[in-house]
């Protein structure tokens, strides 16, 4: 297969996805669509290599570290201070999973079957490898297919639910902007001034589309290098690097989208998601599917009450919480997936859309980094030592 037939194919998906996105109002998400039509498409017989042979796979890993850079630049320093809130929400997620598997789920399917599934549901592919990595070792081989079973069947849970939550929060969001549209107004006048105020290292003649790619592409160069020399992730270090680059004028705010980039990287991410489902497969399912579908089920309650319950104490809205909560099933760039089509389909104009995007943006970013970047790989790394 050539390549090009590759993308016709991977865009021909996101493309169905996005009109039932649309049509639906995002009670579908388009990646819960295009995730089950590629699923459906590869058990009737698509080539699985459609990531390879489109250069797909390769690019992802290149485009991922720069994708982030950009979402760095659009959460301002003064906004990250006061997500202290949905981190507590999140991690009070992840708490209840934890109860539930092993409070109940441990009894109904085993210990190392509830241990096999607690990461990668806490968290997404980097808790998966560790899990699986760690039952090989083990001489655990034969139930490795639940944590790849888990990681891909949980994006068709947690993002329906997720975007369901946020948009009725979205709903709440729209109707204070119409309230106090003084009070907006002025906000947005003076984001504008300090934008118009700021001095930029890229300005003029010399802010064209390579330079401004370049920038980016030395910025997430330079995360890379970190994290290996950390052992920190990648994306922690290019999310910072986007944030302070940002704050100190290095790029500006929506980086990609002044390099009109924003959507071939965005297409080349989502289209490497698509091919996490290449090995789910009936017969994995069916090998295993009381375990899975526990651990599922079991962990997603477990989510939804432990968040809902401290938002209760916090005074967060519950609503936002649950939405940010169940970011631990599918992560990045899903969750900016989702408060993008949220925004525009409960903002009337583009003036609502971007201040709806304003508020759900953040939160749901900040509860993907403590959920799959850093607190899963910690709580699969912690619970395969038990076994």
């Amino acid at each position: 297969m050539q390549g090009v037939y590759a993308w016709v194919i991977f865009l021909a998906i996101l493309v169905v996805g996005d009109l039932v996105s649309m049509k639906t109002k995002a009670r579908i998400p388009m990646l819960f669509t295009s995730l089950f039509l590629y699923l459906i498409l590869i058990w009737v017989g698509m080539p699985k290599n459609l990531a390879d042979v489109s250069v797909i796979k390769a690019s992802g890993g290149i485009v991922i570290p720069m994708l982030i850079l950009h979402m760095g630049t659009m959460i301002p320093f003064k906004e990250i201070q006061r997500q202290w809130k949905p981190v507590i929400v999140t991690l009070a997620g992840l708490a209840g999973i934890l109860a539930l598997l092993f409070g109940i789920g441990q009894f109904l399917v085993g210990y190392p079957e509830a241990v096999s599934g607690a990461g990668p549901i806490a968290g997404g592919v980097i808790a998966t490898i560790v899990t699986i990595e760690n039952l090989a070792k083990k001489g655990l081989t034969e139930i490795t297919v639940i944590p790849a079973m888990v990681l891909g069947l949980q994006f068709l849970i947690g993002i329906p639910l997720s975007s369901f939550f946020l948009s009725k929060y979205a709903q709440r969001v729209k109707q204070n902007m119409a309230l106090d549209k003084d009070s907006v107004k002025l906000n947005q006048d003076v984001a504008k001034q300090e934008e118009a105020g700021k001095k930029y290292f890229l300005s003029g003649p010399y802010e064209t589309s390579f330079t401004i790619l370049l920038t980016v592409a030395i910025g997430a160069s330079i995360a890379v290098y970190i994290g290996l020399l950390t052992g920190v992730d990648r994306t922690i270090w290019a999310l910072f690097i986007g944030m302070l680059g940002a704050y100190y004028g290095i790029y500006k705010k929506d980086v990609l989208t002044k390099a009109n980039s924003f959507g071939i990287v965005s297409f080349i991410i989502t289209a490497y998601i698509l091919t996490l489902m290449n090995d789910i497969t009936p017969q994995g399912i069916a090998s295993r599917a009381f375990a899975i579908f526990t651990i599922l089920i079991l962990g997603t309650i477990g989510i939804i009450i432990g968040s809902y319950i401290f938002a209760k104490i916090l005074r967060f809205d519950p609503r936002l919480a649950m939405a940010v909560a169940l970011t631990a099933e599918f992560g990045f760039p899903a969750n900016y997936w989702i408060s993008y089509e949220v925004s525009r389909s409960i903002g009337d104009n583009k003036e609502e859309e971007a201040y709806i995007l304003d508020k759900v943006l953040t939160p749901m970013l900040v509860g993907g980094y403590i959920s799959v970047t850093i607190t899963s790989v910690i709580i699969a790394g912690i619970l395969v030592k038990t076994l």
